[in-house]
């Protein structure tokens, strides 16, 4: 019974280093590119998957994905930038990736606006 026991525990074990190993960890900060100041709550994911995160406060993110996802590529988005895209192939695991945005202005077409005349 003891031995059962022993057996049942090491494949427990085992089975929670093997699933841990199937994913990947990707931390990073997204900043503007000409001064380096973070962005808050830009989007960061893999769109082909349907997942992503928010950048926080301070620009701060933390991607978990499965290592099955590692050919896709990673898509960073903000309102006022242009999106950046990197293969995840590319991406060094261990280091923070530092992501660096280009402002992007967009010209909205002209509105014009009337008073409501009563009939």
């Amino acid at each position: 019974m003891r031995n059962k026991i022993l057996l049942l525990t090491c494949i427990f074990l085992y089975s929670l280093s093997v699933t841990n190993a199937q994913y990947h960890q990707l931390t990073g900060v997204v900043a503007t590119a000409k001064d380096h100041h973070p962005i808050a709550y830009a989007h960061v994911g893999i769109p082909v998957r349907g997942m992503g995160v928010v950048s926080n406060e301070v620009g701060a993110f933390t991607l978990n994905y499965p290592a099955a996802y590692a050919k896709d590529s990673l898509k960073v988005s903000c309102l006022g930038f242009k999106t950046y895209t990197i293969a995840l192939s590319k991406v060094q695991q261990e280091d923070t990736l530092r992501i660096y945005l280009k402002p992007e202005v967009l010209e909205l077409a002209e509105a014009m606006v009337k008073p409501h005349s009563d009939s």
